[in-house]
């Protein structure tokens, strides 16, 4: 069975999509909102940068026809960064005599959020499926 079976044409385009959409979100979608200051998950935070860059690799990685298995830690780690980064908005730096200002979360770290879930969900569906297709043709011929 070659590499790029596993996949499937429609899984591997949803991976594609997935990993495009968390890219185009770290960058053109407002993830924050501090007063009129609205900046994207580039704008605002390294973490994004760092899951931008991971998309990035995961499509090149899709593009090179390379296994599920290949893509689950470059995805799990940006799905973490990203989850961090919806969890917990960075500190902007502003100091109003200890007064706290409120940084609101914005759809563009959302979207980022859900496409870093299936950009994660993809791969790690069709490397389960495979895994267990593996096992159950292994334990049909045990039994024989």
């Amino acid at each position: 069975m070659s590499e790029r079976a596993p996949w499937g044409r429609r899984r591997r385009l949803a991976a594609i999509v997935a990993n495009a959409v968390l890219a185009l979100s770290v960058v053109v979608v407002p993830w924050y909102a501090l007063a009129a200051y609205t900046p994207s998950g580039w704008q605002a935070t390294w973490l994004a940068r760092l899951a931008l860059v991971l998309a990035l690799a995961g499509i090149v990685l899709l593009r090179l026809g390379r296994p599920p298995r290949d893509l689950l830690a470059p995805s799990l780690l940006a799905l973490v960064l990203v989850a961090y980064r919806v969890a917990l908005p960075p500190d902007f730096g502003f100091d109003l005599d200890g007064l706290e200002v409120s940084v609101e979360r914005r759809p563009g770290a959302l979207i980022a959020l859900a496409s870093a879930v299936a950009a994660f969900g993809v791969p790690l569906s069709v490397e389960l499926a495979r895994r267990s297709r593996r096992s159950g043709s292994t334990g049909r011929s045990s039994s024989a």
